[in-house]
């Protein structure tokens, strides 16, 4: 990018809010996680492969990692030593996994059967007093909470006690799916704490500074994109209709 012409603080700054769109991108983990949570159905694409007997999204991971496998030796940047420290980071970053969706289920349980979500979402619903006002109050909830907690984490946590409310308001429940785990992954390239920031600044060795003016053009987009997608439903409802699935 820097050879087409792109500044340095630019181009990583569009790697960073470019790579924040991947978790919303069929088959998404964060959707399949939020449609599995909170009973909505999940992406056509895996169930379709899935039922077509085509793949699972487990034996798609695992075509990706042999493909990965093969192009590192191919191009040699593939050695004993990075394998290994490769697979020791696999092993770390899904025990961490793991370990948070684990605790978080068991939260989930316990608003679940102490019927927490429900009376916050009885007392809070008047004093937000319609789904528009609810829309700006979960941006802004969700933006931030993005940029300091993992994704899966932070909607296994919030999803069973902002949803219902959202619900109570008259919200679809799809649109609320897509709005809420779109608005999550924004939340990985918001200042000061957005996750890609850092593996930006880390792989294209600019400093952070340097990254955030370079991304602020490409974030404003990603926000407007979102507010879009909240306020308009049929953006993200028009399919799912069509196809007979909302």
């Amino acid at each position: 990018m820097i050879s087409g012409g792109y500044r340095e603080n630019s181009a990583a700054g569009l790697l960073a809010c470019g790579g924040a769109l991947g978790p919303v991108i069929p088959p998404s983990i964060c959707m399949i996680v939020y449609g599995t949570t909170m009973g909505v159905s999940v992406p056509a694409i895996v169930l379709g492969g899935i039922y077509g007997g085509v793949f699972t999204p487990t034996e798609a991971a695992a075509v990706c990692v042999a493909f990965a496998l093969i192009l590192g030796i191919c191009y040699r940047e593939l050695n004993p030593a990075s394998l290994m420290d490769s697979l020791i980071k696999t092993v770390e970053t899904s025990s961490m996994v793991i370990i948070i969706v684990g605790m978080s289920a068991v939260l989930s349980w316990i608003l679940s059967a102490t019927g927490i979500p429900a009376q916050i979402a009885s007392a809070a619903t008047p004093f937000l007093g319609n789904k528009y006002v609810y829309i700006v109050v979960l941006l802004l909830i969700l933006f931030g909470i993005g940029c300091l907690m993992e994704t899966v984490a932070s909607m296994l946590i919030l999803g069973p006690i902002l949803v219902p409310i959202g619900l109570a308001l008259g919200m679809n429940d799809l649109h609320l799916a897509i709005v809420f785990s779109v608005a999550l992954v924004v939340g990985m390239v918001t200042p000061p704490f957005g996750l890609n920031l850092f593996t930006a600044c880390a792989t294209s060795r600019q400093t952070f500074l340097q990254v955030v003016k370079g991304m602020v053009p490409y974030l404003i987009a990603l926000i407007a994109a979102v507010i879009l997608v909240a306020f308009v439903p049929e953006l993200s409802l028009f399919l799912p209709r069509l196809m007979g699935l909302a």
